[in-house]
């Protein structure tokens, strides 16, 4: 005999990927009223890209980086995710170009990924990683000073030599952080726009969020990437770098909408910037997608069988706009950690 409400289980299986595919199978049975996303293999993938400016004004900012890169890269090594990063430059727009644009003069030698160190693409087991870093990330001030650096990103990421040596990864989630003391004035034209933000040609900077949404097979709303950026977000900022400095007005209007980190190339070192950005980085890179909406105030999580609390500072909170769980501080899961969800459904499947 049926209690007076009738009680549904659904089991869904969840296969995780941070592109947000799924594969659900379903079962409706009676006396529970548990939606449980079954336990699963926690598989993280990140692919970093650095944008670097290479023009004139960057030899300090790019020591900067490279001096605290263990800022950066020790969360990903620590929670053994696998990980794929790649530098680039803000001339590598030229690679497209036949690399004799007007005011750039003859550039030789430019690929989309550059890799100094020898290793266009490190990962983990990249031998003395940091070097290896360090090295790749030094791209000298010889550069072109038309800084295209999202023309550049596009180029980096769709050039098909640099695809067909596997990055970006169709399965993981793509993080971009671009270095400069100017803006990005990316169009068509070979003929600079002289930081003219007004000009006609410019590209609006949506198109780069369309375009990454393509790259990453994700969405608006539930995006598997971010833009981050040390730049000029302030005037005191302007007049500390004069007369080279530009407001980075496009750099945070693509920060701002795809979730990343705005941080100033006036720090005396860029530790905490860089943490913070690593940070951002694997929140997003670990977030669970929901394949429905949940009762929030039913939602438990477990790692390792052990109950995560909702807490923003070291446990999981609830993203209402993705319908996704969020991880983190000390709450963030290793490679290979159990994750299970349950929870009570606002509305039953049709």
């Amino acid at each position: 005999m049926l209690s007076v409400s009738v009680k549904i289980l659904l089991v869904f299986s969840l296969v995780f990927q941070v592109a947000c595919e799924e594969v659900a199978t379903v079962s409706i049975l009676e006396e529970t009223d548990v939606f449980e996303q079954n336990t699963s293999s926690f598989d993280n993938k990140i692919d970093i890209l650095w944008v670097v400016d290479n023009s004139g004004s960057m030899a300090n900012l790019q020591a900067n980086v490279a001096s605290n890169f263990e800022s950066f890269i020790s969360q990903f090594a620590g929670k053994n995710y696998d990980f794929q990063m790649a530098v680039t430059t803000t001339d590598a727009w030229l690679e497209s170009k036949g690399n004799n644009y007007q005011n750039c003069g003859q550039t030789t030698g430019i690929s989309a990924y550059r890799s100094n160190s020898g290793y266009a693409i490190l990962t983990p087991s990249t031998p003395n990683l940091a070097d290896a870093f360090i090295e790749n990330i030094s791209q000298g001030i010889e550069g072109c000073g038309d800084e295209r650096a999202f023309s550049s990103m596009i180029e980096a990421l769709g050039n098909p030599n640099n695809v067909a040596m596997g990055f970006p990864r169709a399965d993981a989630f793509l993080a971009v952080i671009i270095v400069s003391d100017e803006d990005d004035f990316s169009h068509d034209d070979g003929e600079p726009l002289f930081n003219d933000h007004n000009d006609s040609r410019i590209h609006d900077v949506s198109l780069y969020d369309e375009a990454l949404q393509i790259i990453t097979s994700s969405s608006a709303t539930r995006r598997t990437y971010n833009v981050s950026s040390i730049a000029i977000f302030d005037e005191a900022c302007v007049e500390e770098n004069d007369p080279w400095g530009i407001l980075a007005t496009r750099y945070e209007s693509l920060v701002d909408t795809t979730d990343g980190v705005k941080a100033s190339v006036c720090a005396n070192d860029f530790s905490s910037n860089l943490e913070e950005i690593q940070q951002k980085i694997v929140v997003l890179s670990t977030q669970f997608f929901l394949s429905r909406e949940p009762i929030q105030e039913s939602i438990v999580v477990l790692v390792d069988a052990e109950e995560i609390p909702n807490d923003p500072v070291n446990g999981w909170t609830y993203n209402a706009e993705a319908n996704s769980i969020l991880f983190h501080g000390e709450a963030v899961p290793y490679q290979g950690a159990n994750i299970e969800i349950t929870f009570d459904p606002v509305a039953l499947k049709n």
